[in-house]
This record gives structure tokens, C-alpha cells and sequence, in this order.
């Protein structure tokens, strides 16, 4: 009996470690045959997972409503407050709650600003039927694939793909959640360099690899070019909207968290020519979160107090330009000193040496030259800069 009873623990046992080691090999297979991103957006996930541990004031969540308009080394030099994103082209808003959980593994910051624009823009999507548009499609599935590929492989990263995949690429999460199984046949693109990266990134040399991904700007992804707009006449939009409770599942999954793990937040609506349609969905969510117990910054109610210039600082209808995102990064650094009341922590000689050049290389390699680049755009289509 006894004989029995040890053989089939023996049995049990092997059985789990070759469970164990096949998971762990398949696991390490999928970071090697991960898509290669050619997109530099990858560098905004690195950069952050680069940052010493508590070291960030400030955590930015969020899509490129979020990268396209923070300054972190601006923000530094205004306020001596240390901040960084977590941001990612289109991150999906079921994403947030388990970005901010691969946050709070390195860092609790005091403070988390969190995207909004990418909730009713999805709202807006689906009222307008773009969302089940082939291209759209592609192009959710090429950004949700580039996030997964800047995380390791985790319970968040996971998570994400099991409440996105499925909802907005109609695809099996199971060929996600095993990455070879929809990427293995990139064993033909595979060079020598691939495999040694891999191994330095993973084994031989990640201390290395972690400086080297750090953004010697603490991140400017900023663009110099320049679309006039029309600013938004906001009192003659009269359309309303609600949101089911089905479709706001998502935020409540997300307030649910934030109250779980008791963290401080303000949502943020960062400013753009917004249409009537997604200012509508935006007053109800701004209000339902009043309701709810959260602070909103709505920076399209704010066009007059960050000082936008609809004729010159954005370079599509989506996103301001860099002398829009100086503007809104200066008004941010303001209200998280005199309205959040949000205190700089102090700083180690190496760290503030670090922020310090970055602000100086920020300011020197892509301030100057850029607004110089907009100031010639300007002179092309006659529009006129102070």
C-alpha cells in the first residue's frame, strides 16, 4: 500500500516539474520570438521599468493622450517634482488597472494622473461603428501587441491580454496568452544578435541593459510640427449621452482598485479640438466620477488657462505640438504644487544630477531646435508665433 501511495506521488511530482520546465521553456521562447516593435514607443515601457525603485513622485497612465503632452524633465525643472509614464500608443482602458499595478511593483508614486480620453474615445468609436472596421482592427492589434511585448511575462500582462484580445481583436487569447503559438514561425527572421540581446537583456548583463534602456531625456516624445486648428465653440455643444453600465465596467473595475489599494488619483482629460460626440461622453463620465468620489481635471474646460493657441500648438486634431504640450506640462507642474500640494521628495546627488541633465539635454536637443523647426513650419502657412 504504502508502495502505491509512493508511486504515484512519484508520479505526481514528475508530472509537475515537467509541467514546470516545459512552462518555463515555453515561456522564454515567447520572449525570443516575440515581434520585433520597430516603433521607438517600446522605449516609453522601458524607460520606466528603467527608474530606480521609489524614485518616481508622479506616475502619467495612459495612451498618447498621456506621452504626447507630459514633460517630465519640464515638469522637474518647474517644480522639482520627479514624475514618469507609463503610457503606450492606444493603450486600451482595461489596461490601466494592471498598468498601475506594474507601477506600484517599483514605485508608490504620491500621485497618479490617469488618462481619460481613451474611455470615451472608445465610446465614440463604438457609437460610430469604427470599431469593427477592418484597419481599426489591425491597428488595436498592432499597438496591443507592441504593450505586451515591452512586459515581462506576469499576472498583469496576462490580465491584459484576457480583457482586451478577445473584445477588440476577436482573436483566441489562448494563441496570446502562449505567445510561440502565433509567433513561433519568427524563428526564420532570428539572428545571432537577437539571441545574444535576449540573453544579456534576461541573464548575462540586465543591470546594464536597464541603464542603457533609461531615456537620457526622462522621455520627450513631443513632435515639431505644426496643424492649425479651430478651437472648440464647447457652449454651443447641446448633445448628451450616457453610458451603460456594461461599457462602464471597465472604470469601475479600475475605481475599484484604486480604493482597494486606497491610492491617489485625479483623471485627467488632456486639452484637444474636441468634437461635440466625445465632449458629450466626457461630461457624463467627469460627472460620474464626481459622483463617485474622484477629482477630474478636464483641461478642455481649461483652453484659456493653459494659454493654447488652436493656430499653433497642435499638429494634428488629436494632440497638441511641442509648444502645446511646454504649455500644459508648465500648467501641470503649477497645479500639483498649489492645487494637489504635492511635495518634491528629496533626492539623491546622483538622482538629482541625473534630472537635472536631463532637463539640460532636454531643453538644449529637442526645445530649441524644435520650436525653431515650428517657427519655420509657421512661416510656410503664415501662421503667426510669438
Amino acid at each position: 500500500m504504502k508502495s502505491k501511495i509512493f508511486n504515484a506521488v512519484k508520479k505526481i511530482t514528475a508530472s509537475a516539474l515537467f509541467l514546470t520546465i516545459l512552462f518555463t521553456i515555453l515561456v522564454q521562447l515567447s520572449y525570443l520570438f516575440r515581434y520585433k516593435e520597430k516603433d521607438s514607443s517600446v522605449k516609453l515601457i522601458n524607460n520606466f521599468y528603467a527608474q530606480e525603485e521609489d524614485s518616481i513622485d508622479v506616475a502619467m497612465i495612459g495612451s498618447s493622450a498621456t506621452y504626447r503632452y507630459y514633460i517630465p524633465a519640464l515638469i522637474y525643472h518647474e517644480s522639482g517634482i520627479t514624475s514618469s509614464l507609463f503610457a503606450y500608443p492606444a493603450m486600451p482602458f482595461e489596461a490601466l488597472r494592471y498598468a498601475i499595478d506594474e507601477v506600484e511593483k517599483t514605485q508608490h508614486p504620491k500621485l497618479y494622473l490617469i488618462d481619460l480620453r481613451r474611455f470615451y474615445y472608445i465610446l465614440y468609436n463604438k457609437e460610430t461603428g469604427n470599431l469593427e472596421k477592418k484597419n481599426i482592427i489591425n491597428l488595436i492589434k498592432s499597438y496591443i501587441s507592441g504593450l505586451l511585448s515591452s512586459m515581462p511575462v506576469s499576472f498583469n500582462r496576462a490580465a491584459i491580454i484576457n480583457k482586451t484580445v478577445t473584445k477588440y481583436i476577436h482573436e483566441d487569447e489562448l494563441d496570446w496568452q502562449f505567445e510561440y503559438m502565433r509567433t513561433h514561425n519568427n524563428w526564420k527572421d532570428l539572428t545571432v544578435k537577437d539571441v545574444v540581446d535576449y540573453l544579456n537583456r534576461y541573464y548575462l548583463k540586465k543591470d546594464e541593459f536597464k541603464q542603457k534602456s533609461k531615456d537620457k531625456y526622462k522621455i520627450s516624445r513631443t513632435v515639431a510640427s505644426i496643424d492649425p486648428m479651430t478651437k472648440p465653440d464647447l457652449a454651443s455643444y447641446t448633445a448628451e449621452r450616457t453610458v451603460s453600465k456594461e461599457d462602464l465596467e471597465p472604470l469601475d473595475d479600475l475605481l475599484r482598485y484604486i480604493k482597494k489599494n486606497n491610492l491617489n488619483v485625479l483623471f485627467v482629460s488632456t486639452p484637444f479640438p474636441i468634437d461635440e460626440i466625445s465632449y458629450a461622453y466626457e461630461k457624463y463620465v467627469e460627472a460620474y466620477l464626481s459622483e463617485k468620489g474622484f477629482s477630474c481635471l478636464n483641461c478642455n474646460k481649461l483652453y484659456d488657462e493653459i494659454g493654447l493657441d488652436f493656430s499653433t500648438d497642435f499638429y494634428d486634431d488629436r494632440h497638441c505640438n511641442l509648444l502645446g504640450s511646454i504649455k500644459f506640462s508648465k500648467y501641470i507642474s503649477s497645479y500639483l504644487t498649489d492645487v494637489v500640494g504635492i511635495k518634491p521628495s528629496e533626492l539623491s546627488a546622483e538622482l538629482k544630477s541625473e534630472w537635472d541633465t536631463a532637463y539640460t539635454l532636454w531643453y538644449d536637443e529637442k526645445a530649441v531646435p524644435g520650436i525653431e523647426k515650428i517657427k519655420e513650419d509657421q512661416i510656410k502657412s503664415n501662421t503667426h508665433i510669438d
